[in-house]
């Protein structure tokens, strides 16, 4: 009698309570994630390619200062040779006014530009400082840590 009290317990332990309890247990488990992580070989690559495609953009950027550089001084040079039918020659007080307006807010522009690119070039030679000062004294960061 014992012997098929033990069968039965452990039939049923096996075929009831073993699948309820690993029911529940998937959900306090973690899932694994399906992505790993990214090795440093790939970010170094990765980084490589975003300095680039910023050297391939920087082109352009000069292109259109240069650009507005030569359109400016076309317009002060027509100015100051005399040229009757230059813009400022000709415009009205509201077209000067507009044109004044615009060139300021340009000017404006131009300034945000300047500051945000100077602050970002900043930021890459802080970073660039941060490495070289990491490879001179790696010892100096153990005893801080």
């Amino acid at each position: 009698m014992k012997r098929s009290g033990y069968c039965f317990l452990s039939f049923f332990f096996g075929v009831v309570v073993l699948p309820v309890c690993l029911l529940f247990a998937e959900q306090f488990v973690l899932p694994k994630k399906g992505k790993r992580k990214k090795g440093s070989h790939v970010l170094r690559q990765q980084c490589a390619e975003a300095m680039g495609k910023i050297m391939q953009i920087m082109p352009d950027i000069l292109h259109v200062v240069a650009d507005t550089q030569h359109c400016l001084l076309s317009y002060i040079y027509e100015y100051l040779d005399g040229e009757k039918d230059c813009f400022l020659a000709c415009a009205t007080k509201s077209q000067l006014i507009e044109a004044q307006a615009k060139l300021q807010r340009f000017k404006s522009r131009l300034e945000s530009f300047r500051e945000m690119l100077q602050k970002e070039m900043n930021e890459m030679k802080d970073l660039k400082a941060l490495l070289l000062r990491n490879q001179k004294d790696p010892g100096e960061q153990l005893i801080s840590a």
